[in-house]
C-alpha cells in the first residue's frame, strides 16, 4: 500500500465507513487517479476532505449494486413464515432494507406483504448511500431480462406487480402505480443516520462493506430499531451481538451463495 492508498483508504472510511482493502483499494486508488488527471495526489486527497460525505461519483463507484428481485428466495419464505406466526393486528407493518441499492430487494418486499392477506397495510423505506442507486429506484423500471432473473418460484408475483412500458430505451419492467406507491427511498449512511422503528429489516447487502466495529454497532443500532418479535435478516457469515439474540425476534441469515438460510 503506498502512501496515497493509505491516505485515500482513511478518507473513505472516516467519511462512509466503507473499508477498503486490498484490490478494491488499488482500484478506487486508480479511479480516482484518473477522475482528477492532471492533478497531483495531495490535491485529490484535498479536494476529498474538503466535505463531510464522499462525492457521488466515488461512492456510485465503490458500492457493488449487483441485485435482482427475490434474490436469496429462501430469506423471503422465512418472511412468510413470519408473518403466518404473528399475531393479528391491524397495525400497520413497517419495513426496512439497509443497502437497497437500485430497488429490487424493497420492492421485492413489498410485492410479498401486498400479496398476503393477513396484511392490511404496510410500508417499505430503502436506505442506501449511492445517490444514483437510489435514483434508479425512485423510476422503477428495470430491463426485460429482470424477469427471466427472478427465481421461478417468485416470477408470477414479479408479474402480477409490473408492466412492460416502451421508453427512449427500449421496452422496460415497470412497476405498477399501486405498489410503487408503498415503498419509499432515501439517499441515507445507515452508520450515522436513525432510520426509525422497523417490524421487519432486511441488512443482507451492506455489513460486508464495514469494520468488525461498526457492523457491531450498525446491529446495535438495529436492535433499537427493531419492534419486539421483530424480523432480521442478515447476510452469510455475520455474528451477532448477544444482546441482540436475546431479544426475543428471529433473525435469518444466509448460510451459502445458492440463498439457503437459517435461523440464527
Amino acid at each position: 500500500m503506498n502512501d496515497f492508498e493509505a491516505k485515500l483508504q482513511a478518507i473513505v472510511q472516516r467519511r462512509s465507513g466503507i473499508v477498503l482493502e486490498g484490490q478494491k483499494l488499488t482500484k478506487a486508488a486508480q479511479f480516482v487517479g484518473q477522475r482528477h488527471r492532471g492533478r497531483s495526489h495531495s490535491d485529490s486527497l484535498a479536494s476529498l476532505e474538503m466535505n463531510q460525505s464522499l462525492p457521488d461519483w466515488l461512492i456510485s463507484h465503490l458500492t457493488i449494486n449487483e441485485t435482482f428481485f427475490f434474490r436469496h428466495p429462501n430469506q423471503f419464505d422465512a418472511v412468510r413464515e413470519w408473518l403466518a406466526s404473528r399475531p393479528n393486528t391491524d397495525r400497520p407493518l413497517r419495513c426496512v432494507c439497509l443497502g437497497c441499492s437500485t430497488g429490487e430487494e424493497p420492492y421485492s418486499l413489498a410485492m410479498l406483504l401486498a400479496s398476503d392477506p393477513s396484511v392490511s397495510d404496510f410500508r417499505v423505506v430503502g436506505y442506501d448511500i449511492d445517490p444514483e442507486a437510489v435514483s434508479t429506484a425512485v423510476a422503477a423500471e428495470y430491463p426485460q431480462h429482470a424477469l427471466t432473473r427472478t427465481p421461478s418460484s417468485y416470477r408470477s408475483m414479479l408479474s402480477q406487480y409490473t408492466e412492460t412500458v416502451r421508453t427512449a430505451h427500449g421496452e422496460r419492467l415497470s412497476l405498477k402505480r399501486t405498489l410503487k406507491e408503498s415503498v419509499k427511498f432515501q439517499v441515507s449512511n445507515c452508520l450515522t443516520e436513525d432510520i426509525g422503528s422497523a417490524d421487519i429489516v432486511f441488512a443482507r447487502n451492506v455489513l460486508i462493506y464495514f469494520a468488525p466495529e461498526d457492523r457491531e454497532r450498525l446491529l446495535r443500532r438495529v436492535q433499537r430499531t427493531l419492534l419486539p418479535g421483530g424480523l432480521l435478516l442478515i447476510g452469510a457469515g455475520e455474528l451477532l451481538p448477544s444482546s441482540l439474540k436475546s431479544q426475543g425476534g428471529p433473525t435469518w441469515r444466509l448460510n451459502s451463495s445458492l440463498g439457503k438460510g437459517n435461523r440464527v
